[in-house]
């Protein structure tokens, strides 16, 4: 979640809309319980690794991809997700309508 910059064309990091895309995609795949797993897993070791910040970035991405909090989001998808429709997927697992 830190920029870096590109050397010999490749970014060393992702940008915000792909961290996006990819946790959509992780919960469409394995769902609620693997995304948890994941922010409890970055939880443990943030701090150690000197990245509170950037981990209160993903804390704040995955709790509104969870519908539990509100970000601002970047991809379409995330933003559907966060609106509780789905975008281009047949199940959608963020149904707050129902």
């Amino acid at each position: 979640m830190s920029p870096s910059r590109a050397r010999g064309g490749v970014a060393r990091t992702l940008t915000k809309r792909e961290i996006e895309d990819r946790l959509d995609e992780m919960l469409r795949q394995s769902g609620e319980a693997a995304i948890q797993k994941l922010r409890d897993d970055a939880r443990q070791i943030a701090d150690e690794l000197g990245l509170a910040d950037e981990f209160q970035q993903l804390d704040a991405l995955i709790g509104t991809m969870l519908g539990t909090r509100e970000a601002a989001m970047e991809s379409p998808v995330a933003m559907a997700r966060a609106a509780g429709f789905c975008f281009n997927h047949k199940i959608c697992l963020a149904n707050k309508a129902g």
